[in-house]
């Protein structure tokens, strides 16, 4: 089945068409403008939100592209009711929610202070506090359960092992703690308690699988009492605000008093908190939208057509539409997926499968594409070329001076697929395709798209896309500033390229 390809490309208003000869045989596949133009205003509209996870937004997104996938006629990966979904497992705690109430300001827990509990709470308390500094449990004594007691720590091993001592001889239920001189390892203790509610995803971006719980929180200092108690930890913002005193302050009194054997200097102040205090780990899903077409005498080999849809999501009232950033490229993939069925449905033959990815998890950290190659629905040693669409839809130009693009190529075949790319460039009027060289630009290049997942693999890829400008990741990224007529372009040129990967083995071997 060693079928040559003769391409030629003519534009007409609404419809591109490509022509291929193939034994002979005369196949015309067009790409619709107006169809592209349709996918990107539905992805980048009001109601899907910015397309975020967990939002419905991007679950909208995720059933348009599989529904578009449908009625093109791609094979799912499944049996399922969800044929076109990779299901990806997302994790995360829910803690309820802790609030430090103090001259009409909220304090919310993860912000300038944490807190945890060794049971679940659901409290509402204004209790009175007792400073004690560095004294012991045997200096303190008894104070009840209806007091929070404040202590001092040199650092969170020796705040574990204090709390064990103060809880065993007060009696309180409540605790809170600072540490001198620790400002930066404070804050990160704090901000680890609000890293808990984010999404976890199974791989993270470095591509290391993801097991832990949680980055070390105020939860795993708890010692075992044998009763229940709550424990907070403040900033040194936060600890001025409520004591009337820098943390500076009270802890040369409290070294002082320490070593003279009597409680320090205390402050009478009142605590007043709310707590729902929880916690439980919930899994949800996130998705990767797959469909293919099945080769033929090469049908375990495969042609990867990708680009994420995921974007920013909501910020207060405004959306971050991610026209091009992504909403371009995914339409593009959409777009091919059509083109590729048309070209079968009219008797082209293809000799390795494609496979048409859009990937979700994207902008959190490349988490679709990990999650795929760690977890491939085609074997990742069969993919002879990874073709990645991120970014494509702008190309700033006057109307009088053609549109542009520009590809990175990576892993292997270098050569062959910038020469394809640039030759068939050559036969489109009004595109300039450019080879990204080797800068900082490249280096970001390399790292910051979906196509960086196969490369850790070996997987050979090419990266396009049609450079920044000032409304990326703004929520001025809206369809109507896209280049519809290069973004038509750019789909001709891949499907082109897509189709001699996929019929020329010789010329683009796996390796």
């Amino acid at each position: 089945m060693n079928k040559r390809l003769t391409i030629v490309l003519f534009l007409f208003s609404v419809f591109c068409f490509c022509s291929y000869a193939i034994d002979n045989k005369k196949v015309e596949v067009y790409v619709s403008k107006e169809r592209v133009i349709n996918d990107v205003y539905t992805l980048a509209s009001d109601s899907m939100k910015g397309r975020k996870f967990s939002c419905p937004g991007r679950e909208k997104a995720a059933s348009y592209i599989a529904a578009q996938f449908q009625k093109a006629g791609l094979k799912g990966i499944n049996d399922s009711e969800e044929p076109y979904f990779q299901k990806i497992p997302v994790r995360n705690i829910d803690r309820g929610k802790t609030i430090i109430y103090k001259n009409d300001f909220e304090y919310i827990s993860g912000e300038s202070f944490s807190f945890a509990s060794t049971e679940a709470l659901d409290d509402s308390l204004s209790i009175p506090v007792k400073f004690v500094g560095y004294s012991t449990g045997e200096m303190v004594g008894c104070t009840g359960e209806d007091t929070l007691v404040f202590f001092l720590a040199h650092d969170l091993t020796d705040a574990h092992f204090r709390l064990k001592d103060l809880a065993g001889a007060t009696g309180a239920k409540y605790f809170g703690f600072s540490i001198f001189g620790e400002k930066r390892e404070v804050s990160n203790f704090i901000s680890n308690e609000q890293s808990l509610s984010l999404d976890r995803y199974p791989v993270n971006s470095f591509g290391y699988f993801r097991t832990d719980r949680s980055d070390n929180w105020l939860f795993d200092y708890l010692p075992y009492t044998g009763k229940d108690i709550g424990l907070f930890l403040f900033d040194e913002k936060l600890f001025s605000k409520q004591f009337g005193q820098q943390l500076r302050t009270k802890h040369r009194l409290s070294e002082k008093s320490f070593r003279n054997g009597v409680l320090p200097y205390s402050v009478e102040t009142t605590l007043s908190f709310m707590t729902t205090f929880q916690l439980i780990e919930i899994t949800t899903f996130d998705d990767n939208v797959i469909g293919y077409i099945e080769g033929a005498d090469l049908r375990d080999e495969f042609v990867i057509i990708c680009g994420h849809y995921d974007h920013l999501g909501k910020r207060g009232d405004k959306i971050f539409y991610g026209a091009d950033d992504n909403a371009s490229g995914t339409a593009a993939v959409m777009e091919l997926a059509r083109m590729f069925m048309q070209a079968r449905n009219s008797g082209m033959d293809f000799r390795r499968s494609i496979v048409f990815i859009a990937f979700g998890a994207e902008e959190s950290g490349l988490n679709g594409s990990l999650y795929y190659v760690e977890n491939p629905v085609f074997p990742v040693e069969n993919t002879v070329l990874v073709i990645n669409l991120d970014m494509v839809g702008r190309s700033d130009q006057p109307e009088d001076v053609p549109g542009y693009g520009f590809v990175l190529t990576m892993q292997g075949l270098r050569r062959p697929v910038w020469r394809a790319f640039r030759n068939t460039g050559r036969q489109i009027d009004d595109i300039r395709l450019e080879r990204m060289l080797p800068s900082i630009r490249t280096i970001m290049s390399y790292l910051g798209s979906d196509h960086y997942s196969f490369i850790r693999k070996g997987v050979p890829a090419a990266y396009v896309n049609t450079g920044m400008h000032p409304d990326y990741h703004r929520p001025s990224d809206t369809p109507d500033k896209i280049n519809y007529d290069n973004l038509v372009n750019i789909i001709k040129v891949v499907f082109t390229i897509a189709a001699k990967v996929a019929n020329e083995p010789e010329r683009f071997p796996l390796e």
